[in-house]
C-alpha cells in the first residue's frame, strides 16, 4: 500500500495557516455517509484498560484511532491505542485500552462523552503496545510528555495535568481552523513538516473527529513547539512566505498578499509530493461489518486505516518520532493525489 492509495478519491482544499500549524484539506465528493460518527456512540469501561462501545444505530461506526474520553466524574480516564469497528446495534469491548489518569480509581458509567484524541507525543508508543493488556503501558510517556510541557513530571500517568493546564490555548485552535465542505480528512504540518494524515468516511463523520484532531493531538504539538522556538528565537515555518515591508495602497497588498499564498501552496506541495508514493507495510489485525482494519507502518509514518474491500475509507497515521527529529526534505514535482 502507497499513502497515495490512502488518499484515493480526495482532491486538495486551500491550505490554513495558524502560527506554526498548516491544514491542507482533504475534500471529496465520495461520501460514505452508511458509516456512523463515534458521537453515535455509548462508552464505559468494563474494568481498568477494558473499554466498551454500544453503537445503537442503523450503521457500523469505526472508533477513531487512540480515541480518549477525559470525564468530569471520579473514574479512571482511558483512551484506545488502536481503531476499531462497532457493527450497528452492536458492542464490543477492547481488552488493551491504556488508562491515562494513574492514581484515579474508579470506573466510566455508560453515556456519551466528549470524544478526545491523545497528543501527538503519544501516539506512537500507544499504537506500539496495542495488544498489551497493561492498562499502565503508556504510564511513563504522559509522565515524560508532561515534563516536556514544562509541567509537573512527579505527577506521572496523569494525562489532565496538561489538558487542564491548556485548556484556553487547546481551545483556540478549534475555533481558529475552519472545516470547509466535502472535507473528509487533512495533511497537518507543525513547523513545515508533515506531522500527520487523517482521513475520514464522511464529512459529518469528520466534522465528529476534527475538534480533537486540532485540539489535543496536533495542538499539543503545535504548543510545544511554539515553546522551544520562543527559547531558541522565534522563526516562521519555512512554508511560510513574508509579505512584502513596504506596499503602497491595498490593490498593490491584495496582488503581494495573492503572490505570497501562491508561493506557500506550492512549497507546501512540493513537500506532500516527495510522500505521496511511499509504501506501508500493512498488517490485517481485526475487522467486522464489512470493513477490515490494518496497521500501516513505514520509516516515516505509523498508523491504521480501515478499509472497505481494496478502497481505504479511513486512515490516520502520524510521523515517527526518530524520523522527525532528523527530518529530510528533498525538491518534488508538483503535487497531486
Amino acid at each position: 500500500m502507497k499513502i497515495r492509495d490512502t488518499l484515493r478519491g480526495c482532491t486538495v482544499g486551500r491550505m490554513q495557516s495558524v502560527g506554526y500549524m498548516q491544514i491542507i484539506p482533504l475534500l471529496s465528493e465520495v461520501q460514505d455517509e452508511d458509516v456512523g460518527c463515534p458521537d453515535d456512540l455509548e462508552v464505559q469501561t468494563h474494568g481498568y484498560g477494558r473499554m466498551g462501545f454500544s453503537n445503537p444505530t442503523e450503521n457500523p461506526v469505526i472508533v477513531p484511532l487512540n480515541a480518549a474520553y477525559v470525564i468530569s466524574k471520579a473514574a479512571q480516564n482511558h483512551a484506545m491505542v488502536k481503531a476499531g469497528i462497532v457493527g450497528k446495534h452492536g458492542s464490543k469491548i477492547f481488552s488493551d485500552a491504556a488508562c491515562i489518569q494513574q492514581t484515579q480509581g474508579g470506573l466510566i458509567p455508560k453515556g456519551k462523552y466528549d470524544l478526545r484524541i491523545l497528543p501527538y507525543a503519544l501516539r506512537e508508543v500507544a499504537i506500539s503496545r496495542r495488544g498489551s493488556e497493561n492498562c499502565g503501558k503508556i504510564w511513563p510517556e504522559i509522565a515524560e510528555f508532561n515534563s516536556s510541557m514544562g509541567l509537573e513530571k512527579s505527577r506521572g500517568g496523569h494525562l489532565e495535568v496538561f489538558l487542564d493546564a491548556f485548556d484556553k490555548q487547546l481551545g483556540q485552535f478549534v475555533a481558529e481552523f475552519e472545516v470547509v465542505q466535502q472535507q473528509v480528512g487533512a495533511i497537518i504540518l507543525v513547523d513545515g513538516s508533515i506531522v500527520g494524515v487523517e482521513r475520514a468516511p464522511s464529512y459529518d463523520y469528520w466534522k465528529s473527529v476534527w475538534p480533537a484532531l486540532i485540539r489535543e493531538c496536533y495542538g499539543s504539538l503545535a504548543i510545544y513547539v511554539q515553546k522551544t522556538k520562543e527559547k531558541k528565537g522565534k522563526t516562521p515555518p519555512v512554508t511560510r512566505v513574508p509579505l512584502p515591508k513596504k506596499v503602497a495602497s491595498l490593490e498593490e497588498l491584495s496582488s503581494e498578499l495573492a503572490k505570497v499564498c501562491a508561493k506557500e501552496d506550492q512549497k507546501v506541495r512540493d513537500i506532500v509530493n516527495d510522500l505521496i508514493d511511499k509504501e506501508f507495510v500493512s498488517k490485517r489485525e481485526e475487522g467486522g461489518s464489512g470493513m477490515d482494519t490494518d496497521v500501516v507502518d513505514n520509516e516515516q509514518f505509523i498508523g491504521q486505516v480501515v478499509k472497505k474491500g481494496d478502497r481505504v475509507v479511513y486512515a490516520s497515521f502520524v510521523t515517527k518520532k526518530k524520523y522527525a527529529d532528523n527530518r529530510v526534505w528533498y525538491e518534488a514535482a508538483p503535487f497531486q493525489i
